[in-house]
Parts: structure tokens; sequence; C-alpha cells
């Protein structure tokens, strides 16, 4: 008896102790659901790439979640919680909450996101600001920049997550004052987040012509600053387009064929980005339109407020 005694003793601890460190290092998930993904991670281990895979988890695809599989991934990036423009991530929108904040707080999205990261998979999340006047307000009051810091760093701690993703997209030509304003924001976040996170990856996606045309990034400045880039080398050709083109094109840019190219995009990445901290999107997507003539690759699509235009997309999925 005493030998039982101390043997269920030994156990309670251990389960205990397991229970434990399950609920700290995955807080946002129960720790018997940690227990069985662990069990699935042994059955099914992370494969072992030579390149660096990332996959985006768009918050408006969360219904077919089920059907990733994290052991393929290298990371795994929840896309998009929006930033306000006071600075704090956007809870709600319209009077009802915002649907990046309703997916990003779906226990199904918490579990998977745990999921994920046992099987050897970074977790990270996209931070997005893809109006201008949205990215003035941020960048111009050291009060929003400090919310939106704070905001992150919450995030990272509360789930013990990875790492954040930055995307902010201004269109057109900052003013010099507003591209020091984005690399005095860049440091203070990378200061704050590593203090708190020494380990937390900090992520930047950038456009393809972010390294040829005047843009946001001050990329001496900012180069040290961000562990990884994000190349959205995709939609080179996309809804908005007046006429019509690959989504992706390899080359062709030289040639005249295209206004710009994939190749072209990574040679001037490399000119002011380091290879080891670049990671290029690849679409797995191709856009449909309605073309005025449809005679040519380059055809005209209908203008946005004809009633013959629209744009839908094709997925690598969608039967043809």
């Amino acid at each position: 008896m005493k030998h039982l005694a101390k043997f269920l003793f030994v156990l309670i601890l251990l389960l205990l102790i397991v229970w434990f460190y399950l609920s700290k290092t995955y807080p946002a998930t129960p720790p018997q659901i940690s227990a069985l993904y662990f069990l699935e991670h042994i059955i099914t281990p992370q494969q072992n790439y030579k390149k660096y895979v990332l996959g985006f988890l768009p918050y408006w695809r969360l219904d077919q979640i089920n059907t990733i599989q994290p052991n393929k991934l290298s990371e795994i990036n929840f896309f998009s919680l929006t930033a306000g423009n006071d600075g704090h991530l956007v809870t709600v929108t319209n009077g009802q909450t915002d649907p990046g904040w309703n997916g990003w707080e779906k226990q199904s999205t918490k579990n998977f996101l745990t999921k994920a990261q046992i099987m050897g998979a970074k977790v990270t999340f996209t931070v997005a600001a893809q109006d201008n006047q949205l990215i003035e307000n941020i960048l111009n009051s050291n009060t929003a920049q400090q919310n939106l810091i704070t905001d992150v760093v919450d995030q990272i701690g509360k789930r013990n997550l990875n790492g954040v993703n930055i995307d902010f997209e201004y269109t057109g030509e900052p003013t010099d004052v507003l591209q020091q304003e984005f690399t005095f924001f860049s440091k203070k976040l990378a200061t704050q987040l590593k203090q708190k996170n020494p380990h937390a990856s900090l992520e930047l996606s950038i456009m393809p012509l972010s390294a040829r045309q005047p843009d946001l990034y001050d990329f001496k400045q900012i180069v040290q600053v961000y562990d990884q880039f994000i190349g959205m080398s995709y939609d080179y050709y996309g809804q908005t387009s007046d006429i019509a083109g690959p989504v992706a094109p390899m080359n062709g840019f030289t040639q005249g064929k295209y206004f710009f190219d994939v190749t072209t995009t990574y040679s001037d990445y490399l000119k002011v980005i380091p290879k080891d901290k670049l990671v290029m999107g690849v679409p797995t997507y191709g856009w449909e339109w309605a073309v005025v003539d449809g005679k040519t690759m380059k055809s005209k699509t209908y203008p946005t407020d004809s009633p013959n235009s629209y744009a839908a997309v094709i997925s690598v999925k969608t039967p043809i």
C-alpha cells in the first residue's frame, strides 16, 4: 500500500507539473486540449523543410481552419488585427465586433494557434493599417504610437505568441517627417517588445515597389530593427486594375510587358535587405475580370462603376 500511495503521489505531482506547464506556455487553450495536441505532434512531427514556409491565416477563412496542416509550416500568421486612429487595436466596428478581432477571440482560433505552436510552427499576427490618413494619425501622435505598442506587447504576452507583423500600406510618397516617425515607432516597438519578450520576432510587410520608390521605410535605419521582411510579391494586377494581367508575373518588366514583376522586386529587395531576413509572398490565387475586348493578356477591364465590371478571385481549388 505504501508503494501504491507513493506511486499515486508521484503521478499526481507529475500531472500537476504538466498541467501548470501547459497552462503557462499555452494560456489561450485549456491544458487538456494542449495535451492532446502534444500526442498528435508525436504521431505527425513537423516536416523539416530547407526553406522557410510562412502561411497567412485570414480571419475571413477561419471556416476552413481544420484543413490546415500546421506541421508543414514554419510560421502561421493571423491576418489581421486593425490599428485604430488612437493606436489601440480595433475591437468594435460600426457598432459590432470587428471581424478581425472576432476571429482572433474565437476559442477555435486560439486552439488552432496553440496546436500550431506545439507542432513546431511560430505563431504571429499582423497589425494592419491600410489607409493613408489612418497611418498619419498614428505616426503623428506619440500617444497613438504608444497605445499600439502597448496593445501589441500585451497580446503577445497574454497568449505567449512568437511575434508580430506590421503591415502599414501607405500609398504615394510620404513626407520625410512621416518616414522618420515610422522609423521612430519601429525602434520604440522593437525596444519594448524585446524587453518583455526577448525572443519575439518583429516583422514588416513591404510592397513590391518599396525598395524602388519613396515609401514609409528608411531601410538603412530599420533593416537592423526588424527580424524579418515579408515581400508582398503578388497583386501586381488585382481587383482595381484597369487592365487584366497576371497576379504575380515572374518576368516581363524589363521588356515592357508588365509594369513590374517578381524577379525585379526580389532583386530590388536584396539591395537593401539581407537575404536571410527576406520572405517572398507567393499567391495561391488569380483574378478573373470582365474585360472590354478580351483579345489580349492586357485587355482593358470595365471601369469599377460599370454594371459590366466585376473581379473574382480564383483560388487553386476553384473548378474551371
